[in-house]
């Protein structure tokens, strides 16, 4: 077998942290508009943050068991692509429910990367 590119590794790994880190980072600081753009209380936001833990908490065993069926590399990526995917439609979301499923599936995204790179 073929040992990767540890410059390549290095790149792809930071670019999944990136990722995962702009899944939280992006969105806390910006909450309060989100809360006046939707028409909801900011406790009400407290929901979108709580939701994205709970999906990390959620998913983490079944995701232990995904990173053995399909390898870590596999689940890496498919946790940098879920995280960007549920950042995106954070993004867009056109109303809060929206909003907090596409926290959900972030945090979704999170957990993939996490514990497949645990």
């Amino acid at each position: 077998m073929v040992r990767p590119n540890p410059t390549r590794v290095l790149v792809w790994m930071c670019v999944l942290i990136a990722v995962n880190q702009l899944g939280f980072g992006s969105v806390v600081p910006v909450l309060a508009l989100y809360a006046r753009s939707f028409g909801v209380t900011q406790s009400a936001i407290g929901l979108a943050i709580a939701v994205y833990g709970l999906a990390r908490f959620l998913v983490a065993m079944p995701v232990g068991r995904l990173t053995d069926v399909v390898g870590r590399r596999t689940a890496l990526a498919l946790g940098g692509l879920v995280t960007a995917a549920g950042n995106v439609l954070c993004a867009v979301a056109p109303s809060f429910a929206v909003f907090v499923a596409a926290r959900f599936v972030a945090g979704v995204g999170a957990a993939l990367r996490r514990d497949a790179a645990a």
